[in-house]
This record gives structure tokens, sequence and C-alpha cells, in this order.
């Protein structure tokens, strides 16, 4: 009997349940995106991978990843002072 596969909406293929990505990412094109200051997520929109599966190949080739800058709201409050 065959396993039904669902496609969940804005995903790229089917979902199959205990099964992880096995394809492979350019990695170095994945590095030269990095290397020009795009972010995770576009660079796996561009690969048509998840952004994870990109920083786990980037840091697999030794590629050091930058820190994520905090979001407006934690500036935000970070500036605020109690009198």
């Amino acid at each position: 009997m065959r396993q039904r596969l669902a496609v969940l909406p804005g995903s790229l293929g089917a979902y199959r349940p205990g099964r992880r990505y096995r394809g492979a990412v350019d990695v170095k094109r994945a590095a030269d995106l990095y290397a020009q200051g795009r972010s995770l997520r576009q660079i796996g929109a561009e690969l048509g991978v998840h952004w994870s599966t990109v920083s786990q190949q980037l840091q697999k080739a030794g590629l050091t990843m930058r820190r994520g800058t905090p979001s407006p709201r934690i500036r935000l409050w970070s500036c605020v002072t109690t009198a």
C-alpha cells in the first residue's frame, strides 16, 4: 500500500512524516550569497530549501555565521529606562 503524501500550503513538495531533507545544497552559491549580506531565509527561498538547511550546510562547510540583529521591539525596549 502506498503512503499518502500531503502537500502543505506554501511548500515546495510533499510532506513525508519522519523523513529529512537529503538533497544537496549548492554550498558555494549559498556562501557567495551569504557573503553578499543575504539572510539565510532569502538564500533558502532562492535555492528552494529551508533556511535552517542552508545554515546547517554552511556551518558544516566551516563558514562563520553572522549573529542575527535583535528585532526592533527588543531594541526599542532596551532604550527605555525607569525613573
